[in-house]
């Protein structure tokens, strides 16, 4: 009895082992999946308070979606927001542009 518990109690650390090794794989391989449009974590985490549109831009390596501006085009704090898309619907980063700066993001992975 003794040696079908223990058996059992292996087969179960095992079993979950190899669940939270294949979690840890998808994981650290995360950003690959929406590479060919440009998005990725890794280009996500580029992005800084105070960057250009143009070298936001550069790091995605295409133009962003404009989502919507507000206020006068050449007034103090004038912004705009751009949304750049992943390959899944759910992965996006919207990056708000205020007086033509990075000011804010979000994003979804």
């Amino acid at each position: 009895m003794k040696r079908v518990l223990l058996f059992a109690a292996i087969a179960l650390v095992l079993a979950v082992s190899g669940i939270l090794w294949e979690k840890a794989g998808q994981f650290k391989n995360a950003s690959k999946d929406t590479e060919y449009t440009g998005v990725t974590l890794d280009k996500i985490f580029k992005i800084k308070e105070g960057m250009s549109y143009t070298q936001v831009k550069e790091v995605f390596e295409k133009d962003g979606n404009f989502l919507f501006a507000k206020g006068r085009k050449g007034s103090v704090n004038y912004t705009e927001v751009y949304k750049w898309k992943g390959a899944k619907t759910e992965t996006f980063i919207e990056v708000t542009f205020r007086d033509g700066r990075a000011a804010g993001m979000q994003f979804s992975k």
